[in-house]
């Protein structure tokens, strides 16, 4: 019975780190609390390395990540017309996957600990490492990542510029690692055992910290090289409207007014559109594809625009045989014409692709409303504005350091990431998405310039700075003048090799 009752109280402790991590995230972003939030889970992991330890980790896992991506029921249920049971059921079992990298993270940290090996010296490695192989393994799924408790706190971001995100969860773990068994040799009376984890943790954060403050004074104070002036078009288009037939000239009109009133009071060098702002297929239905073309003509400005495009058809007789339809970006000149497209590469899957769909074929039918079927892109195509080289990244991509870095390893200068965050809904999904993007601004030292659909549209600096932002569901121009400061960071050059080293 007492064995029954001390199982319970550990599995409380890691539910109860869990709810508590919660307070780091959007919308409180509590940063602080990402260094204490795990201490009950590991204690409990610690202390319970006799009795199923897996089984604490899993607790944790499945409470985690089911608190922290319960907006996914929202975009399931409304708006892929799933009944609340089965969009709950999805967001369960996505979570149970992702809480068995957490039981193979207790597994290995309990084993290790028993040999009497120090948890501040092995738990932050395996924790980054399965950080790292859930970002990757089965398409990956880069989110929930436990860098991203310290996006309230830029100091502590720019270590990102060297180890990208996965640096940062390393820290956070390690933090909660040491203070952790701080508390346990304490308790056990190794007083000086205790107080040199506490001096290794104290010494993690100032040498984080002092990079950090040194890094953003260095970056701030250089010259810009480049600027280059924009209008950002926040359309809050509703999802239930955005491809309703009825609605398309209402649409393509919100796109153009507010553009017309931008360019005529703030005179941009370019404007940008979200993700698919287009109610049509840019190029397949002339005339809508015309008057664009004569709009950005009149307004003597570039636009840079997401939009379906419909590629490669093929006919037998009169008779449409093959097709391909990519989520792309697209440049239009001031001329009308289509100089720069770039195909997404990172399909969502499930959303606008069903993986092994020769197995999974009967996928469609459990979504009344579908799924997209699109083609994915294969080059990491830059564009050029005002001799500016840019890259589109495009709604999910933005999860990924990896795909942004390879548009960087032979230079440029900007990041652009237009999304469609509607889906969400008021949930903290486009809170979370936003403050994922915001960290590719600081990895790769590139201004980051993101348009949403419905919000949060925003210019964020070189470090991670937000200079100007547009809230959720507001119709509205958002217009800068940004700065271009040519910087090429450890990460760009070198890649992913702190999360190659905790591989090892």
């Amino acid at each position: 019975m007492n064995h029954q009752k001390t199982v319970y109280k550990y599995l409380f402790l890691s539910a109860l780190s869990a709810v508590i991590i919660q307070a780091a995230y959007p919308p409180l972003r509590l940063w602080p609390v990402g260094y204490v939030a795990l201490m009950p889970f590991f204690y409990a992991l610690l202390k319970n390395n006799n009795h199923r330890p897996s089984l604490t980790g899993l607790c944790f896992g499945w409470v985690f990540f089911f608190l922290n991506q319960f907006w996914i029921y929202h975009s399931l249920h409304y708006y892929g017309g799933m009944p609340s049971v089965s969009a709950t059921s999805a967001v369960m079992v996505l979570s149970f996957y992702e809480s068995l990298y957490l039981v193979v993270f207790s597994f290995m940290v309990s084993r290790l600990y028993k040999r009497g090996i120090p948890f501040i010296m092995f738990a932050p490695f395996f924790w980054t490492s399965l950080e790292f192989l859930r970002g990757h393994l089965l398409t990956g799924f880069p989110w929930s990542l436990m860098g991203y408790t310290q996006t309230g706190y830029l100091p502590e971001l720019q270590i990102s510029d060297i180890t990208s995100i996965y640096g940062v969860s390393f820290l956070v773990v390690m933090v909660n690692a040491g203070l952790t068994e701080a508390v346990l040799l304490i308790k056990q009376g190794r007083y000086r055992k205790g107080l040199i984890r506490v001096l290794m943790v104290l010494m993690a954060l100032s040498l984080s910290t002092g990079y950090g403050y040194y890094r953003i004074n260095q970056i701030r104070n250089l010259s810009a090289e480049k600027t280059l002036s924009l209008s950002l078009i926040q359309g809050n288009i509703e999802q239930d409207v955005k491809w309703n037939p009825e609605y398309q000239e209402e649409v393509l009109d919100t796109y153009l007014k507010l553009t017309e009133e931008a360019v005529k009071e703030y005179h941009p060098e370019l404007v940008v559109w979200p993700e698919s702002a287009l109610p049509f297929y840019y190029g397949s239905e002339p005339e809508l594809t015309e008057r664009l073309n004569n709009f950005v003509k009149e307004i003597k400005t570039p636009l840079l625009t997401g939009s379906m495009l419909v590629r490669g058809v093929e006919f037998k007789g009169n008779e449409v045989s093959d097709y391909r339809v990519t989520n792309s970006a697209i440049l239009i000149d001031t001329n009308g014409k289509l100089t720069y497209i770039y195909d997404k590469i990172h399909l969502v899957p499930f959303g606008e692709y069903v993986p092994l769909r020769r197995f999974l074929f009967f996928f469609d039918k459990i979504v009344p409303v579908g799924i997209g079927d699109f083609t994915r892109g294969t080059s990491f195509v830059k564009g050029d504005v005002k001799g500016l080289r840019f890259c589109t990244v495009i709604c999910f991509e933005a999860a990924f350091p990896e795909l942004v870095r390879g548009f960087f390893t032979d230079g440029g200068d900007l990041i652009f990431n237009i999304t469609n965050d509607g889906w969400f809904g008021r949930t903290t999904g486009p809170l979370q998405h936003f403050d994922i993007a915001l960290v590719r601004a600081v990895e790769e030292r590139k201004p980051l310039i993101r348009v949403a659909n419905t919000g949060i549209s925003a210019i964020v600096d070189q470090t991670g700075r937000v200079t100007k932002r547009l809230g959720l569901f507001k119709r509205a121009a958002l217009s800068d003048n940004i700065e271009i400061k040519r910087i090429v960071s450890f990460y760009t050059k070198h890649g992913d090799i702190f999360s190659y080293i905790c591989l090892i």
